[in-house]
């Protein structure tokens, strides 16, 4: 959809209609991280209900990235074909059929219908995701995106803040279930059925967002470039594929490595205070998921600040290095230490995703960016695959020999600080660097 106003000159949109989207896409950002905490708290509650393992846990991270993988580029290229808003309104009522499905499934007390719903939320979620970061890029001046972004990402550490805290104690409305306290078969899948209430409100939310988006009118920042007819033959950097970037290719691996980490830690987070066996409640337990992502949003919003003196890749290796530190600290430390290590790696981590993101997309074109936004989202999949590597060691060796797999992420990171976001373009028979 238009705004009826003439199209925006360059990368910047109608000073007119920023505002707007810009508070549109903040309200996506803490969508979809309402949607991905809520992840940290099914793994634990539905682990209790079904007596699954580590493993078997770990699916529903599998099957939520999965989704990332298969589904990001078909819908970058819907996008592509239509509107950023399109894709808005579509990731919006796909989430909310998703939600609404957990009714009949919690009442049929089934954890393979458990994971096809949740695989429906996620196909939401992707379209939200290839939409989130590239329109968030061209919501003003170039000079200032990677901030932009940071600010933009507070608000998904804030939507995964939120909800651990407010549906945690719902969900994880039991006292624990140990070796003493076995509950019998039906009363155990019995429990599952305290997920309806908080998934039957975000259904509705989510259907009221989705409408909402629908009616609204957000700048098509697209049109001028399907529009556009090339008039010359000089080779540009934002006119070619993004699967030619180096830079871009190197940044999806490094998302890869940063989302599998990120869920990795609260997924096991619950897990990891009872290895410790420090005297809590699981719903108590929960809200440390919350203080891990509180440590997130509270980095996005402060570290703009910093911004000003610090380049991007510095600061992004700066917070590799941390992050393995208190990873290390975690894995050899005890008690309380040890939580609080594994905790704080929340703040280390925040500027992580946003600036990883940013220095991908430097320097492509707005549909070049709608392409480089499947590939990098594509590469979410790691929030599925790496966390499920930890889940076979953690059976095997502990939630500690599980950690290493993270001190392993955070190491790449570090390298893609390094060298691997210099910008280079990659030609089907050669490679040019560019200045």
């Amino acid at each position: 959809m238009t705004t009826g106003k003439s199209p925006p000159t360059g990368n910047q949109l109608q000073t007119t209609s920023q505002g707007a989207a810009l508070l549109s896409i903040a309200l996506l950002f803490t969508c979809m991280g309402v949607l991905t905490s809520l992840n940290d708290v099914l793994i634990p509650h539905l682990k209790e209900v079904f007596s699954l393992n580590y493993q078997g846990a770990l699916l529903i991270q599998l099957i939520w990235f999965s989704a990332f993988l298969l589904l990001s580029t078909p819908a970058s290229l819907v996008i592509r074909k239509t509107s950023y808003q399109f894709g808005m309104t579509t990731g919006y009522s796909l989430t909310s059929v998703g939600c609404l499905l957990f009714l009949p499934t919690a009442r049929l007390r089934s954890y393979p219908l458990f994971l096809l719903a949740l695989l429906v939320i996620a196909a939401g979620v992707c379209f939200l995701l290839v939409v989130s970061n590239p329109y968030a890029s061209a919501l003003g001046d170039n000079r200032t995106i990677h901030r932009r972004l940071i600010v933009l990402h507070g608000f998904f550490a804030i939507g995964m803040t939120l909800a651990p805290w407010l549906s945690g104690p719902a969900i994880l409305s039991y006292p624990p279930i140990t070796h003493e306290t076995q509950l019998a078969t039906s009363d155990r899948l019995s429990l599952a059925e305290t997920v309806i209430a908080p998934y039957l409100l975000l259904a509705i939310s989510l259907a009221g967002t989705a409408f909402l988006t629908a009616r609204q009118h957000l700048p098509d920042i697209l049109q001028k470039e399907r529009e556009r007819k090339p008039d010359n033959k000089q080779h540009n950097l934002g006119e070619q594929s993004a699967w030619h970037q180096r830079h871009t290719l190197l940044g999806s691996i490094a998302i890869f490595m940063y989302v599998g980490t990120e869920v990795l830690l609260g997924s096991f987070m619950v897990s990891f205070i009872k290895d410790l066996s420090l005297p809590m409640s699981s719903a108590a337990m929960t809200r440390f998921i919350g203080y891990y992502w509180l440590g997130i949003a509270i980095g996005r919003f402060l570290a703009p600040w910093f911004l000003h003196e610090i380049r991007p890749r510095i600061m992004l290796g700066m917070s590799a290095w941390l992050s393995l530190l208190m990873m290390i600290c975690g894995i050899f430390a005890n008690g309380y230490i040890a939580l609080a290590a594994i905790t704080l790696i929340g703040l280390c981590n925040s500027v992580m995703y946003p600036l990883i993101y940013s220095l991908s997309m430097q320097n492509l074109s707005p549909m070049a960016a709608a392409q480089a936004s499947g590939i990098l989202s594509s590469a979410g999949v790691g929030g599925g695959l790496v966390p499920l590597s930890a889940a076979i060691i953690a059976d095997h060796y502990g939630i500690r020999g599980a950690f290493w797999v993270s001190a392993c992420c955070y190491g790449y990171i570090l390298y893609y600080s390094m060298k691997g976001c210099e910008i280079t373009t990659q030609e089907p028979d050669s490679s040019e660097k560019i200045k």
